[in-house]
């Protein structure tokens, strides 16, 4: 209790008279705290962040009345589930954007394991290395994506999605964020209208099967709010996603990692304690040697 507190207040004094006794020896670590630290936050590679706002408008097929799913009778419940799987929702096209199954075929597509890792294929080029199980895969560069390139932050009550990238190259971020964007609608795109087709080719089927009159009217109508969902996916370049903020290029000093002043303050406060830790030492070893002696 309190006598735990006085001895406490006694050693936290006697470290301070320490410290103040061998101030230089502090000093001097806390200098080489900083320089180490200035340096490192001056040389190391400079990480880059460029940022595109996205909204989410993954197209809705017209939708299907309760009059028109009652005329259908039992191929209600399978219209109603036609009409929903023909496009992809809003949620499902922000999982797209994100997912490790696209991920992987954009790093498939554009080559891009020498990119993420330039110093393991460097290093097998100059050793010759052929075996490729020393090389990085293509899990290793899905991983670092997801880590350390993209970011994808999404305000729900404005519905915007900041879609950013981040490298050592702003002029790659860039291409990258410009060209992720635009392969994910051309896949959801591509995707919605293979669907409506299918659906389409399903409700001719159906049609050839029945002769009631009031069905086949029904069918009629489905199969044209699938046409036109197959139209509106052809005619939008932003199937899935609108750009409303494109990527631009940062500034050369417009850099979001290394954090120098943090760096250095880092830096500078590691060298306080370690020098700290050693002055403790050298006047706990000149103690130990007065008391054999």
């Amino acid at each position: 209790g309190l006598r735990d507190m006085e001895e406490f207040e006694i050693r936290l004094l006697d470290v301070i008279a320490i410290v103040r006794r061998r101030w230089i020896q502090v000093l001097i670590c806390t200098f080489v705290g900083f320089a180490v630290s200035a340096t490192l936050a001056f040389t190391v590679t400079k990480t880059y962040r460029v940022e595109t706002v996205l909204i989410a408008v993954a197209g809705q097929q017209p939708s299907i009345s309760e009059s028109l799913l009652g005329q259908l009778g039992g191929l209600g419940s399978l219209a109603g589930s036609l009409v929903g799987s023909s496009s992809s929702t809003q949620e499902e096209a922000i999982a797209f954007l994100q997912s490790r199954t696209f991920t992987r075929d954009f790093i498939v597509q554009k080559d891009l394991l020498p990119v993420l890792f330039p110093d393991a294929f460097e290093e097998s080029m100059t050793q010759k290395q052929a075996r490729s199980a020393e090389l990085p895969t293509i899990w290793d560069g899905v991983m670092r994506f997801e880590d350390d390139v993209r970011k994808v932050e999404r305000d729900r009550v404005s519905g915007l999605i900041r879609f950013a990238m981040e490298w050592n190259d702003p002029q790659i971020a860039v291409e990258w964020a410009r060209d992720w964007v635009s392969e994910a609608n051309t896949r959801l795109r591509q995707r919605a209208i293979d669907e409506a087709e299918t659906n389409i080719a399903y409700l001719e089927n159906q049609l050839e099967l029945t002769s009631v009159a009031e069905l086949r009217q029904a069918i009629y109508d489905l199969m044209e709010s699938q046409i036109k969902a197959a139209m509106l996916a052809q005619a939008r370049s932003d199937y899935a996603f609108r750009v409303v903020d494109p990527p631009m290029m940062p500034d050369p000093d417009d850099f979001v990692r290394p954090q120098r002043v943090l760096y250095i303050l880092i830096g500078g406060l590691f060298g306080f304690l370690l020098g700290t830790a050693f002055v403790l030492y050298l006047d706990r070893h000149r103690l130990l040697r007065a008391d054999r002696a």
